[in-house]
């Protein structure tokens, strides 16, 4: 038996640096990763255009004032396709940087730019030249075959390195205005603007063109400090702070949408991954800032920036210019690891969240994010070798979950806000209207003048007399009109209350139009795929068609039931099936719900307590009502209790009280409860507005309408430990 050994083509070199980027700005960000890592302050990148003979050359320059490479470093990693070195290192020499290049394929990167490289690398005061012909690696056969040349020489030159790319015309029309700008913006996403990653470890990165492209009016001699633009600091919203290891979270909220800034730091709070596909993946750092696209608030981002920056925009190139920077980036050292935070690419699904709830929750192109992971050996987050994103383990699952968790605190208190200007605005209206209908300074306007003129009209009496009689005339004509007028308005009043409810009920249809669609869109996919594969499987008999179908249909049963739950939900609010009013045992009500969901109540440790005076309660009421809002809030209940791990007694009780002929039914739990800021402004009401993560916003929206049919009112309590819902019934029967 013999043994032989790989023998790898020359061009595999070539390939590496030609497939596995995908794009010539990609190049070069590889390489400023290397000088990153070789711990330089200082990195300059120039462009520049040339002649040589007959035809254009294209030059370009990185260089750094890192530590270099000695010999050794060259032949032993330098020029090994794959090296582990910096796998091993993990951090950098001198500055203890997590480092960036761990698959030892970045460097050849070059070979997308240029035919020739040469790279000239100062340690220790001894240069190194390295000479590298890329066309060598596809005329040899083998990578054996290929010969670099290289040189060293004593200089007295502080360390640092020198790349030097060379090409011919064709690699110099690779470059344009168009991909010049998108190298720029991709070295300002590159480095994070978290302070405290920068402020004590300097990285600049310099970016010049020197008589590059003579047709550009920006990029033929062009000169700048790469930095992130300050639209990244002109955010609405902003919540920002980190996730420990364990998941707590310890976060703050500013909201810069007034005059005044408002902060608020959150009370820290644990997020609870789901331990069968996520697992916390170390220290997590966040930083998300969210923009209102409405047209107010965008002229006023055109505003803000026009006066920071010494450039004229208009709010086309306002929106443009954020839509550049939107998507929410996975640093790691203080690199961006792409393609995380690029256009398209949402890895953490936003625009399907905002699909299914559009009022709450927040978009793709609202959002400027910044999240920071430690290293691979801390967060087992690990870059996949083609540099195109993480590898989807249960860590990246439960970095998914964590950063979703952290935005929901944002999007609830954007939600809120926004819902309480709405509110004010509406406050305002009534004001004016009460205004249009106070005659009391119209009344003594008038009198006045009446009374001027009186004096030249009468003369049989007395002024005292005349007066007295025409103040009684006018006042008897001004009551009426201010009668009539009250009347007036007191309908208007109705009708904008029966508006106001057709606004709720349009605000619940679009959310379950929303949620039905996705139910509905699954079946008409899956379900011709079923038929196609039946069909097969009555032909061939192959079983995997079969258990395919099966496993479909099963789900397909899921889906159907969770639509009819979706309509059944809708169906109390029409006026048409409102249910005739009969007595309601509350008793009998809750007992049965408690049956419904006695295997979750059971699996998850909770126990329904019904602290009744009576063995049964009797009301007056719809019964349909009564059962779809408790099943309702038992459901609310059980979902906020499963969450609360630490809690081992769980519970849900109901009590039932007669106070002054008004019967009160509370209905309070011990899980993590409702923040008090939700309660005082009734956000949770609100069609839509949802603090659960895959929440619609209906199920206490429909009941709380459900309530109100039945002469009641559905509340929600504070309390310090739990949520506290109470169900308010007056002028009804009571038995």
């Amino acid at each position: 038996m013999q043994e032989l050994s790989l023998r790898p083509a020359a061009r595999m070199i070539t390939t590496i640096g030609k497939d596995l980027i995908k794009d010539v700005p990609a190049s070069i960000v590889e390489l400023v990763k290397n000088s990153y890592d070789a711990d330089a302050e200082n990195i300059e990148i120039n462009f520049s255009k040339y002649l040589e003979g007959d035809g254009e050359k294209i030059s370009i320059e990185i260089k750094d004032d890192g530590h270099g490479m000695d010999l050794e470093t060259i032949k032993n990693a330098w020029l090994v396709p794959a090296t582990s070195n910096k796998l091993k290192m993990q951090k950098s020499r001198i500055k203890n940087r997590p480092l960036q290049g761990r698959k030892g394929i970045g460097r050849y990167a070059v070979a997308i730019l240029g035919n020739y490289l040469q790279m000239e690398t100062v340690h220790d005061k001894i240069k190194t030249i390295v000479y590298v012909r890329w066309d060598d690696f596809e005329k040899e056969e083998y990578l054996e075959d290929v010969r670099v040349e290289v040189e060293t020489l004593s200089v007295k030159e502080p360390n640092g390195t020198l790349l030097r790319i060379i090409g011919d015309k064709d690699y110099y029309d690779l470059w344009n205005d168009k991909e010049l700008h998108k190298l720029e913006k991709e070295l300002r996403k590159l480095v994070s603007p978290f302070q405290y990653d920068v402020k004590e470890d300097k990285f600049e990165i310099k970016f010049k063109t020197t008589d590059f492209l003579e047709g550009s009016n920006i990029y033929n001699n062009y000169e700048t400090i790469i930095e992130p633009l300050p639209i990244v600091d002109m955010y609405n919203y902003r919540l920002f702070g980190f996730i420990t290891e364990q998941g707590v979270a310890h976060l703050n909220f500013e909201n810069s949408s007034m005059d005044v800034k408002q902060h608020e730091v959150i009370e820290p709070f644990k997020i609870n991954l789901d331990s069968a596909k996520e697992k916390y993946c170390g220290k997590i750092d966040i930083d998300l800032r969210v923009f209102d696209l409405d047209t107010a608030s965008l002229e006023s981002l055109q505003q803000k920036l026009t006066k920071t920056v010494d450039l004229t925009f208009n709010r086309r190139e306002v929106t443009s210019k954020l839509k550049e920077l939107t998507g929410v980036g996975i640093y790691r050292g203080g690199f961006r690891i792409r393609p995380h935070g690029d256009k398209g690419f949402d890895w953490l699904g936003l625009d399907s969240r905002r699909v299914q709830n559009p009022s709450l929750r927040i978009g793709v192109d609202q959002i400027i994010g910044f999240v920071s992971i430690q290293p691979e050996e801390f967060s087992r987050l690990e870059e996949k070798s083609a540099r195109d994103g993480l590898k989807e383990n249960f860590y990246y699952g439960g970095l998914n979950s964590q950063v979703l968790a952290a935005l929901q605190e944002l999007e609830t208190r954007r939600f809120t806000f926004r819902r309480s200007i709405d509110q004010k605005k509406s406050k305002t209206i009534y004001n004016q209207m009460e205004n249009l209908f106070d005659f009391s300074e119209f009344q003594n306007k008038i009198s006045k003048s009446i009374e001027r003129k009186f004096d030249e009209v009468s003369k049989g009496k007395s002024k005292e007399d005349a007066t007295q009689e025409f103040y009684k005339l006018f006042n008897k004509s001004l009551l009426e009109i201010k009668k009539e007028k009250e009347k007036e308005y007191k309908e208007i009043k109705q009708i904008i209350a029966l508006y106001q409810g057709q606004a709720t009920l349009g605000s619940i249809t679009t959310v379950v139009l929303h949620e039905g669609r996705k139910h509905t869109s699954w079946h008409s996919n899956t379900l011709p795929r079923v038929l196609e594969w039946l069909k097969e499987f009555q032909k061939e008999r192959e079983e995997y068609l079969l258990n395919r179908s099966i496993d479909r249909l099963g789900k397909a049963n899921e889906e159907t039931i969770a639509l009819i739950e979706l309509f059944d939900k809708l169906d109390p609010l029409t006026i048409t099936k409102k249910g005739k009013v009969t007595e309601v045992n509350l008793s009998e009500i809750i007992e049965h719900i408690e049956r419904v969901f006695q295997s979750e109540l059971l699996e998850n440790n909770i126990s329904i307590i019904k602290d009744f005076k009576k063995e049964e309660v009797f009301l007056k009421g719809i019964e349909k009502d009564f059962r779809m809002v408790f099943t309702n809030l038992i459901e609310n209940s059980i979902h906020w209790l499963k969450l609360d791990c630490e809690n081992e007694n769980r519970y849900i009780r109901f009590s039932a009280e007669v106070i002054d002929g008004s019967l009160f039914i509370d209905v309070i739990d011990n899980g993590p409860g409702i923040k008090k800021e939700f309660i005082e402004n009734e956000a949770i009401f609100t069609p839509g507005f949802s603090a659960k993560e895959s929440g619609t916003g209906l199920g206490l929206a429909i009941s709380g309408e459900a309530i109100k049919r039945n002469n009641g009112k559905l509340k929600a309590l504070y309390a310090d430990k739990g949520a506290h819902l109470r169900i308010e019934m007056e002028d009804i029967e009571i038995e």
